[in-house]
């Protein structure tokens, strides 16, 4: 399975998407902070099944409106035993974004596992996404140790799971990292140090801010045992974030 995970910021990038994803041709695509009606669009031009988890109302700054913003999965095969779990201020309703929350313990935005079960070539494929939770400077928090146990509860659940997205924890940085790679491989090769694209990143050019983001692994693709993954790349070009792209098999 030819598996893709990106954070597109919004709607800002999508004439470097666009051409991206029509390239690779994956079977599975995962993308972060997505709008809803982006989402549902693309899934008809790709031609492509879709689920969507909703986070928060967020500010569209190409069309200066709110709009429901989430994750989203895209497969080549039909999508079964779909599943939203939230796992970090699970509110009943979608929160409208707060500017100022980001800084304190993200209470608007809501945290959420998208899952579904895809069969390509007779195997079943379990696949997840997520967004988690934030911290300005990169550091754990104690919202983010909390937030990991639940995740990590959900996950468990899972007889073989392999989830992938943004996790806002850089490994060698924030230590909710090792919670994760205790109990799943991680499958990003240890030469890469960052998954943020510094020419396009709204940091990039900072000089007190863009040194500590060249060292942020964020994106990650985690692995339970039944999986393994080979050609694991990081695209960059196509959002502030690069692109993670992986073959995932199996293990007989």
């Amino acid at each position: 399975m030819k598996l893709i995970s990106l954070n597109i910021e919004g709607a800002k990038h999508w004439s470097l998407v666009d051409p991206f994803l029509d390239a690779q041709q994956a079977d599975v695509i995962c993308l972060q902070e997505i709008y809803e009606e982006d989402a549902k669009q693309h899934a008809e031009t790709l031609k492509m099944q879709m689920a969507f988890a909703p986070m928060v109302f967020y500010p569209d700054v190409t069309t200066n409106t709110n709009r429901k913003l989430g994750v989203a999965m895209f497969s080549r095969a039909p999508l079964n035993n779909v599943a939203i779990q939230n796992y970090h201020m699970p509110n009943p309703e979608t929160q409208d974004y707060d500017g100022a929350d980001q800084y304190t313990m993200n209470k608007t935005i809501r945290r959420t596992l998208l899952s579904a079960d895809i069969t390509l070539d007779g195997k079943i494929f379990t696949v997840a996404t997520t967004h988690f939770t934030w911290t300005p400077d990169g550091l754990a928090r104690d919202y983010q140790h909390e937030a990991a146990e639940k995740l990590l509860e959900m996950l468990s659940a899972f007889r073989q799971v392999m989830v992938c997205g943004d996790f806002n924890m850089p490994r060698g940085v924030n230590d909710v990292y090792e919670h994760f790679a205790e109990k799943y491989h991680d499958a990003i090769p240890a030469s890469y140090t960052s998954s943020l694209d510094l020419t396009i990143h709204r940091s990039g050019k900072n000089p007190d801010i863009a040194p500590r983001l060249a060292g942020y692994m964020i994106d990650y693709i985690f692995l339970s045992k039944g999986y393994r993954a080979e050609n694991v790349l990081l695209t960059p070009g196509v959002s502030d974030h690069c692109a993670v792209v992986a073959t995932v098999d199996v293990v007989a």
